[in-house]
Parts: structure tokens; C-alpha cells; sequence
């Protein structure tokens, strides 16, 4: 009876001390920081988009089937709603906190990062989803979805339109300041005409603040510009933009030679 004692006793120690890290801060240099969770929850919920990754190693003392999950968020379950931030312990949060987003317990909360602006990542979100369509291909006639008036015709480039309709997807509506002079529009009427590749490249674009010409500056959601062509920065150097026949998704405006001016909607807009 003594030894059986003893034998609980000892576990009655061990035991608090194993899984006392639950929920717990951790650290792995490939993910950064996160949280010591279960391993099946690491994962993306929901209309979630973000990343999700861990490293069996960050929590030690803990179950194995217990990891450090680094999950980062850009829209949250409801599919609507955009909010960069990443799952971390409550106590490692500096800024605001949104529950039920997070593996884990109450504990672990998605830390929303002030600095970040949502809408950037929503432009970049709405147009990577068009990567591949023709619906702006030169080849087409293009009504914009904002009203009747916003019109370009088949043989004209339409990367300004492009652009102005992922705005346009985004919540973000930047006028139509240009009007069309030819044959055809005085036959139908005046159109309205968004910021073309010039405008952007002149800062006429207000709701945008010029970031600088520093390719290293880009990022995605970013709008990018030479003057003469325009796209939206995806990141790592690469962009979308409306080609001659399709979407693309590729280096312009990072290829050698080239000068682009880098333009980021305000916080504010």
C-alpha cells in the first residue's frame, strides 16, 4: 500500500508539469512565433485564408500529438470579413484580439496587427482569383459593372479597367475622371473612362499615397505603374495585370530595365 501511494504520488508531480504547456507561447525559426496546440487543429477553418504551419519540435514537454502551430490570418471564417493577424498566446498579444478564430482554448487569440490595411490584401485577393480569365482581354468589349456609362471597346488595352474593377470588388471606387472623345462615343454617347496607367503614374489616383519607386517597397495589393501600363503587385516580386488575351501573373514591373511607380491605398479609405 505504501509503494502504490508512493507510485500515485509521483505521478501527481509529473503529471501538472507535462502538460502545463498547453496553449502555451512557442518558437520555431522556420514559422516564428505561435502556440503549443493540437496537432489536428492546426489548420485553416472555415472561408479562412491564411497559412497554417508547425513544427513538431516547439513543444517539448507537451503531448506528442501536441505542436507549435503558426497560423496567420487574412480573412476570417465568415468568408467577409478581413482582419491580418496571427494565433498567439493572450499574454504575447500587443494589439487587439478576435476570438474563435484560433486553434487552442480562449487562451489563444488572433492577434491583429495595426499596421496592416485590410483592403491592401483584399485588392490582392480579388485579383489573384481572376488570374487566367479573359474577361479583359483586348480582344473584348468591357462594360464596367458600375454603371452604364463605363465602357471600353474591343481593340483597346484594358488594363486600367482591370485594375479599377478590383478596386470596384473591394469596396473602393475611384471615379471615372476621364471621358472618351472618338467616332463611336458620339454616336452612343459620352463614356466614362477610369484613371488610365498616366494618371496612376501622376498621383492623379488621391485615395492612393505614393510609396516610392523602390521595387523592394512593393507589396501585394499594391498598384504599380510605368506610365504606361498598370497593375496590381502580388509580391515576391511578381504582379497581375490584364494582357493582351488573359489575366497574367508575372514579373512585370520587376524585370530589368523597367521603372514603376509603387502606389498603396490609404489605412483610411
Amino acid at each position: 500500500m505504501h509503494c502504490i501511494s508512493k507510485i500515485v504520488l509521483t505521478l501527481l508531480t509529473i503529471l501538472p508539469y507535462t502538460f502545463a504547456y498547453l496553449d502555451q507561447p512557442c518558437y520555431v525559426e522556420v514559422y516564428g512565433n505561435g502556440a503549443c496546440v493540437k496537432r489536428t487543429e492546426c489548420v485553416m477553418t472555415g472561408a479562412q485564408i491564411g497559412s497554417a504551419g508547425y513544427s513538431l519540435n516547439g513543444c517539448p514537454d507537451d503531448p506528442g500529438d501536441v505542436v507549435c502551430c503558426s497560423k496567420e490570418i487574412r480573412r476570417l471564417k465568415d468568408g467577409i470579413t478581413y482582419a491580418r493577424g496571427k494565433c498567439l498566446n493572450i499574454n504575447e498579444c500587443k494589439t487587439d484580439t478576435i476570438s474563435y478564430e484560433c486553434p487552442g482554448s480562449s487562451n489563444v487569440k488572433l492577434c491583429i496587427n495595426l499596421e496592416e490595411n485590410p483592403k491592401q490584401q483584399m485588392i490582392f485577393d480579388n485579383a489573384k482569383v481572376n488570374v487566367g480569365l479573359t474577361n479583359w482581354a483586348k480582344w473584348v468589349d468591357r462594360q464596367c459593372k458600375r454603371n452604364n456609362f463605363v465602357y471600353v471597346f474591343a481593340g483597346e488595352p484594358k488594363c486600367n479597367l482591370f485594375v479599377y474593377e478590383i478596386l470596384l470588388s473591394t469596396g473602393l471606387d475611384i471615379g471615372t475622371p476621364n471621358i472618351t472623345d472618338n467616332i463611336v462615343s458620339r454616336i452612343i454617347g459620352k463614356v466614362d473612362r477610369p484613371p488610365c496607367a498616366a494618371d496612376w503614374y501622376d498621383g492623379k489616383v488621391q485615395q492612393f499615397k505614393y510609396i516610392g519607386t523602390d521595387v523592394y517597397l512593393a507589396e501585394a495589393g499594391d498598384v504599380i505603374t510605368d506610365g504606361s501600363h498598370v497593375a496590381i503587385a502580388a509580391g515576391n516580386f511578381m504582379s497581375i495585370s490584364a494582357g493582351e488575351h488573359e489575366i497574367l501573373y508575372n514579373d512585370w514591373g520587376f524585370r530589368e530595365g523597367q521603372t514603376i511607380k509603387i502606389f498603396r491605398v490609404k489605412p483610411n479609405y
